[in-house]
């Protein structure tokens, strides 16, 4: 193959490879432009079989990141509310849960007389942030004689103000603090008259 035949075979493939066109159409246009390319190319586009720019070589990888991108942004809502789904949903379960702890309530009582009423929320606080207190109390509590129970009040009578609760549980705390200092002097007189 010469050299004539070489330019022109690579002519004819620049021009496929540039437009919808065969191989004898490309020869066609190249021996009536004399070989120039750029006038056959403006031929081919005012006849419509110009390659978009999305068809040329090379341009393949860029379609898909585009067509990626677009998939992405499409989905992108789809992933907004899946996760507003599930956040409405654990904030519902955090909810429930506190509504739970607030409506159990753990009493103690000595000689059947209910001596206080705590929130389970606040005996879970309790045991938290300090559970060797928490045990203490419990065992010196279970020694002198006291009884713990469970019980449910009603969701209308959790839903006080806040502070009213707190002042409840500061109120429930000395009664139960009063209750177990009164428990020991008694404890204490009996022990002194037994020894006198």
């Amino acid at each position: 193959m010469n050299a004539y035949q070489n330019d022109l075979l690579e002519s004819v493939e620049y021009l496929r490879a540039h437009a919808r066109v065969s191989y004898a159409r490309a020869l066609e246009l190249l021996e009536a432009h004399g070989g120039d390319v750029a006038a056959c190319l403006i031929e081919l586009e005012r006849d419509g079989c110009v390659n978009s720019p999305s068809d040329a070589p090379g341009a393949a990888p860029q379609a898909d990141a585009e067509a990626a991108a677009q998939a992405d942004a499409d989905a992108a809502p789809d992933v907004r509310s899946a996760v507003s789904d599930a956040m409405r949903r654990a904030k519902h379960a955090a909810c429930s849960a506190l509504s739970t702890l607030l409506r159990l309530r753990v009493n103690v009582s000595q000689a059947g007389a209910q001596v206080t009423d705590l929130s389970a929320l606040f005996v879970l606080a309790l045991a938290i942030l300090c559970p060797p207190l928490l045990l203490l109390a419990a065992l010196v509590l279970l020694l002198l004689g006291y009884r713990f129970g469970m019980s449910a009040v009603q969701a209308q009578d959790v839903m006080q103000p806040l502070g009213e609760l707190v002042r409840g549980t500061g109120r429930s705390l000395c009664t139960l603090g009063r209750s177990a200092v009164q428990t020991v002097r008694d404890l204490m007189r009996e022990a002194q008259t037994a020894r006198g």
